[in-house]
């Protein structure tokens, strides 16, 4: 789903119906006024309050209080009215259509983005942190606790992105008003392809550190069997060296 087409392509009448309602939900008349009215009257409120707002129960905060109230209702009006527009017009192309499909895809990839931001972040204090507090420990043993630290860094932030990625993509079902059985099966199969995609990243990394550390490991054992040779192979050549001086020292009788 991550990366194929839309199984279910919409029409140039669907298209032209979603722009319509669209463009609608993005000019409702009112709404710029109505917005501009509640900051005023919650700005207003906020002023008359002043230092002690908590105990400020004069009656002129009291009716700035319901000004506010009344001004921000009618807001809250005007964008009910343009969320439930919004919604007709994603119900019109439907979930299975080359929007809901991008936009499925959008939100998984997002997700990703920011759960990989967390364990490159996390792995940078990680490792600030330890050359601050002067850890006593070798280069190697500090790249290995980086690495370490990097891989579960990055397990975690795979885990918040799916995390994350169904609950966007919850709402985004909710948003498009599929029915019970369709707004499911597409949570499944975009959740599933969600899921394979962190496995995929994670066994990536895993396998990566893996190989990395088997390399390291198979060069320095056979280092280690190539010195030991080497030094049992010394003692041999010391033994046959001073063997050679006498046989060469030795007087010939003819």
């Amino acid at each position: 789903m991550l990366y194929a087409a839309a199984p279910s392509p919409t029409t140039s009448e669907q298209r032209a119906r979603f722009n319509d309602l669209r463009m609608q939900a993005d000019n409702i008349d009112g709404m710029d006024d109505a917005a501009d009215a509640c900051f005023g009257a919650q700005q207003d409120v906020y002023h008359a309050r002043g230092w002690f707002w908590w105990i400020s129960t004069t009656p002129e905060v009291a009716e700035l209080q319901r000004v506010e109230v009344h001004e921000c209702g009618k807001l809250q009006a005007l964008e009910a009215q343009q969320a439930e527009l919004k919604r007709d017009a994603f119900a019109v192309v439907g979930l299975w259509s080359e929007f809901g499909v991008e936009e499925a895809r959008t939100i998984f990839w997002d997700c990703l983005e920011k759960g990989k931001g967390f364990a490159k972040r996390s792995t940078f204090y990680d490792m600030l942190f330890g050359v601050v507090m002067g850890r006593d420990e070798n280069i190697g043993s500090f790249l290995m606790r980086v690495v370490l630290n990097f891989v579960i860094n990055m397990t975690m932030g795979l885990i918040g992105a799916l995390m994350a990625f169904v609950y966007y993509l919850w709402g985004m079902v909710v948003l498009y008003k599929a029915s019970f059985f369709g707004g499911l099966a597409f949570f499944a199969v975009a959740l599933f392809a969600g899921i394979s995609m962190a496995l995929v990243y994670i066994f990536i990394v895993y396998g990566t550190v893996a190989a990395a550390g088997y390399t390291l490991v198979y060069a320095a054992v056979n280092q280690r069997i190539e010195g030991g040779q080497q030094y049992r192979q010394a003692p041999q050549q010391r033994l046959r060296y001073p063997q050679q001086q006498q046989q060469q020292q030795r007087p010939h009788y003819e």
